[in-house]
């Protein structure tokens, strides 16, 4: 398996200088959110790996970031993500070489990333804030 460790941490540090510093914080809060789905989740917990997640993430305009509060940016982020004119089948992975849907065992099925975005919004909807 190939992969390309550098691009990831150098367009990661870039996208987090473009963000207020916010993409970490913001990756961390989605693979909270993907905690509390837990066995809720249509595939299994072990079935949306971090990395996948943060991939997912990168793909988000560095705007969308910007909002201070939290609950803003995880809904912003969510909103952008269920538009119908983004997806998921064009993203790249981190690393900018890699696309991030796809059959490869280094790629998340199309299937998959939608599946959990509709999960993110059935949690996000159900919780209280």
């Amino acid at each position: 398996m190939v992969n390309f460790p550098k691009e990831h941490r150098w367009n990661g540090e870039d996208k987090s200088s473009c963000c207020n510093q916010n993409y970490k914080e913001t990756v961390r809060m989605y693979k909270h959110a993907r905690d509390h789905i837990g066995d809720k989740l249509l595939f299994g917990n072990g079935d949306v790996p971090s990395y996948f997640i943060e991939c997912l993430l990168y793909n988000v305009p560095y705007q969308r970031f910007r909002k201070f509060h939290l609950n803003e940016r995880f809904e912003s982020i969510l909103r952008y993500l269920e538009r119908d004119d983004v997806d998921v089948t064009e993203m790249e992975q981190q690393n900018e070489i890699v696309d991030l849907t796809g059959s490869k065992e280094t790629e998340w099925t199309a299937y998959e990333a939608n599946k959990f975005i509709e999960q993110l919004r059935e949690l996000w909807d159900g919780w209280p804030h």
